[in-house]
C-alpha cells in the first residue's frame, strides 16, 4: 500500500525569510530608557563577579535579582530616580524622533539608494507639478 504523500505548511519564520526577513530597525531612533532594576544590575555586576570568581553568566543575573529583591524602597529609590529620568529622556527623544519624520519610520528605495521619504517627494515635484506629497503613492 504506498504512503500518502504529507502536506506541510511553511512554518511564519520561513515564509518570512522568504519574503526578505525581519524588518530592519531604524539606527537614529532613540533608545529605550533603563528600568531600575538595570541601573541596579549595572552598578553592581562587576561587584558580583570581583566576589565570586568564575561565576557563571546566568548565575550573575540570579544573584543580581536576589540582591534588588532585598532592596528596601528607600534603598530602590536612587534607582528609580534614575530610571524616570531616563524615561522622560527617552519620551522627549522619541517625540522629536517622529515629528521630524513626517512619515514616521518608512524609507523607500528609489535607484537602489535609501533615502528618506522628503526627498522621494522631492525627486517628483518637478514631474508631479502638483507638490502632493501623497501623489507619487496614489494609485
Amino acid at each position: 500500500m504506498p504512503k500518502e504523500a504529507k502536506t506541510t505548511r511553511k512554518s511564519a519564520k520561513s515564509a518570512g525569510k522568504a519574503d526578505g526577513g525581519k524588518k530592519k530597525k531604524d539606527p537614529n531612533m532613540p533608545k529605550r530608557g533603563l528600568s531600575a532594576y538595570m541601573f541596579f544590575a549595572n552598578e553592581q555586576r562587576e561587584k558580583v563577579r570581583e566576589d565570586n570568581p568564575g561565576i557563571k553568566f546566568g548565575d550573575v543575573g540570579k544573584m543580581l535579582g536576589e540582591k534588588w529583591k532585598g532592596l528596601s524602597d528607600k534603598q530602590k529609590g536612587p534607582y528609580e530616580a534614575k530610571a524616570a529620568a531616563d524615561k522622560k529622556r527617552y519620551e522627549e527623544e522619541k517625540a522629536a524622533y517622529t515629528a521630524g519624520d513626517l512619515w514616521g519610520s518608512s524609507w523607500h528605495v528609489i535607484n537602489e539608494r535609501t533615502t528618506s521619504h522628503d526627498t522621494h517627494v522631492q525627486s517628483h515635484e518637478g514631474s508631479l507639478g502638483n507638490g502632493d506629497p501623497l501623489a507619487c503613492h496614489v494609485r
